[in-house]
């Protein structure tokens, strides 16, 4: 699977599933592209400094439950 919208530190539980990273990669996207500005994104990448938040950090909260 290709590292887009991925964290490069994956947890022990996110290595194992391959649907929880599905999730996890589409809901980064949709939080990058909420609430981090334009500016924020070189190159195809965010750098998060530039973010409201955190979209890694949310998200894993989001799916902690599921």
């Amino acid at each position: 699977m290709a590292r887009a919208y991925l964290p490069y530190g994956l947890t022990a539980r996110e290595k194992r599933s391959p649907k929880l990273r599905r999730k996890l990669s589409s809901c980064i996207r949709q939080v990058e592209k909420s609430t981090c500005p334009r500016t924020a994104k070189r190159r195809g990448k965010y750098d998060y400094h530039k973010c409201k938040v955190n979209p890694v950090a949310v998200c894993r909260v989001a799916l902690k439950g599921k």
